[in-house]
């Protein structure tokens, strides 16, 4: 028999009219003023509600309720509405999940606000918790030394996007770096990059420019266009050095390897085609080795060839035992078996395991934490490294020629270091924080959200990696 709805009930009904502290819920009646469920008897009539409006309980509940909603009515709604927006961007949740009715009505019955609509938010309240956040990081970095970090990348679209990074530098310990400008650019040169720099930098010092003597550092990529901007920067702040990026140096000399071993890296891509989007082939691997489908390569991800090389070399057996489960009429396993026969393949690919203390060197630098001193000590053991194996030693030295004041890193002292010199204490010497915007940002602008305007993204992004 099928269960009658509440709201059919014409005595009910009336009540509810009258005395609007009680609400119809999923067929349920519920007191709002004490967070109840009644139950609602029609034999009983209305009798059972109306004793307990007049219950203690209820009267006190309903009283504490009256004088709180009229002491913060009106400033409480407004910071309700604020930092509902702000926690939705600082967890990356689209604001517009607020019009899912289910959502709405939790919401809304659990804290005894009206939820307005997603427009509301997005075109009255945005504006205003960003330029908050703003305001925070100003008197956070405009009147203390600061390093600067900045990189370009592509989004979905195509569209290339520049990330500026500011921080504070510390003789003490490392500080996370701010992000203060993320926007679309139409050329990625010097040119566009140094006038987008200090208009950022602008921002923060309200334009002016006596203040760019904060500037102690800039860290960027190898790219060319990143080391004119360099020398520009250091045009207008000499006091200023420019570093790039270690983990990026030592990723170029992973490249040169992988160049060098053309024979390896053949293997690399005839098994990654061999496993990518084939589920006949990745079931043989699994069922065959017990092991796991690995971690494919990614060209711009630092480090991972050598990785995915390392994992061929300790699962060799294994990875052939799988070349030849497959089936003897596919092409690709007869070039894996010509590879793995040929003479060069096992000293390729033994020397390119050699290396692998590069992956964890790599891992290390991407830290948040360490010092300047420490990262360098890093640095000088892949340098002692490289040179005692003898292949890509002088590769290396080239990489770091290229890096404009390395030398005065390398030779940095704490101990021996001037006041100025100190804050050169717990500085990055790696862009990893930048790259983990731009992972942050297609977090953001993702295939469901690419009719976000620049600069609503910006300030999304701005407010998520910010929190």
């Amino acid at each position: 028999m099928p269960i009658k709805l509440l709201s059919t009930y014409k005595a009910l009904k009336a009540f509810l009219k009258v005395n609007t502290c009680f609400i119809i819920q999923n067929n349920k009646l519920w007191c709002n003023i004490c967070n109840i469920e009644k139950c609602y008897i029609p034999r009983e009539g209305i009798t059972p509600l109306q004793k307990h409006l007049t219950c203690e309980a209820h009267r006190n509940a309903e009283k504490s309720k009256y004088l709180q909603t009229r002491l913060n009515v009106e400033v409480d709604s407004k910071d309700f509405h604020s930092e509902l927006l702000l926690a939705f961007a600082e967890s990356n949740i689209p604001i517009h999940k607020l019009e899912s009715k289910s959502l709405k009505l939790f919401l809304e019955r659990w804290t005894g606000k009206t939820i307005k609509d997603e427009s509301f938010y997005r075109k009255t309240l945005l504006d205003e918790i960003y330029k908050k956040k703003f305001d925070y990081i100003k008197n956070e970095i405009s009147k203390v030394n600061i390093y600067l970090i900045f990189d370009e990348s592509k989004n979905s679209s195509g569209l290339s996007i520049l990330n500026i990074l500011a921080g504070k530098c510390s003789a003490e310990k490392r500080e996370r770096a701010f992000l203060i400008s993320s926007i679309h650019i139409n050329k990625t040169n010097s040119e566009t990059i140094i006038l987008e720099i200090l208009s950022a930098l602008n921002k923060i010092y309200d334009n002016d420019a006596s203040k760019y003597k904060n500037i102690k550092l800039l860290v960027s990529d190898g790219a060319p266009y990143a080391i004119k901007t360099g020398t520009l920067l250091k045009g207008l702040v000499p006091e200023c050095k420019h570093i790039t990026c270690l983990c990026h140096a030592l990723h170029n000399l992973c490249e040169t390897i992988r160049d060098k071993f053309s024979i390896l890296n053949d293997f690399v891509v005839v098994f990654k085609k061999l496993l990518i989007k084939n589920k006949t082939n990745q079931y043989i691997f699994s069922s065959e080795t017990g092991l796991p489908i690995p971690k494919f390569p990614i060209v711009t991800r630092w480090g991972t060839w050598l990785e995915f090389v390392s994992f061929t070399f300790d699962n060799f057996e294994m990875i052939k035992k799988f070349s030849e489960m497959l089936p003897d009429d596919l092409r690709d396993k007869i070039y894996m078996q010509n590879i793995i026969q040929s003479e060069c393949f096992a000293e390729e690919m033994k020397l390119a395991y050699a290396h692998k203390f590069l992956i964890e060197a790599i891992k290390m630098l991407e830290s948040d934490t360490l010092s300047t001193v420490k990262q360098i000590s890093i640095l000088k053991d892949v340098i002692a490294q490289v040179n005692n194996m003898n292949i890509f030693n002088e590769r290396l030295n080239a990489i770091l020629d290229r890096n404009p004041d390395l030398t005065f890193f390398i030779n940095f002292d704490l101990l021996k270091a001037n006041t100025i010199d100190k804050c050169y204490a717990f500085i990055p010497l790696t862009s990893a924080s930048v790259e983990r915007s731009f992972s942050n940002y297609n977090y953001i602008f993702s295939e469901k959200r690419r009719n976000l305007l620049p600069e609503n993204t910006e300030k999304y992004l701005s407010l998520y990696f910010n929190s």
